[in-house]
Order: C-alpha cells, then structure tokens, then sequence
C-alpha cells in the first residue's frame, strides 16, 4: 500500500525505509534491536494510512468541516 503522500512526491518505499534506518542507527540510544523496533512500528504506521475526508468526520452540528481542532491548553 502506498500512501498518498508517497505517491505525490514520487519518493520510493523502499527509499523512505532506507533514509528511516540511517536515521534511527544514528541514535546512539537505539542499538540494533531499538532500531528494527522503531522501523517496524514507522512500517506499520505507513502501512495502515487512510486519507481522511474532511466533510466525512462528524462535527458537534456546527458548520466546522475542513477546520483543525483546537489545542488543549
């Protein structure tokens, strides 16, 4: 599955994964196993992506499609 974003910016997969993993192994706090655990859960992240509708999610009856929540204080 490729994720909108991907698909726009022409950008591989497998190229996003590599660049993920030269990241993580540069965090000398991850070792070999925090960074095949960082990489699974970046996989499975990318994997279950949906693009979300706006006019789709339900509002509380005021005319609030495509606006962003407020951020808690």
């Amino acid at each position: 599955k490729i994720s909108p974003l991907l698909e726009r910016s022409g950008v591989s997969e497998e190229r996003v994964f590599e660049r993920l993993r030269e990241r993580y192994a540069g965090d000398a706090d991850a070792g070999s196993d925090g960074v095949e655990d960082r990489l699974r859960a970046a996989r499975h992240g990318f994997q279950t992506v949906v693009e979300l509708d706006p006019a789709d999610l339900p509002t509380d009856g005021e005319d609030e499609t495509g606006s962003l929540p407020e951020r808690p204080p």
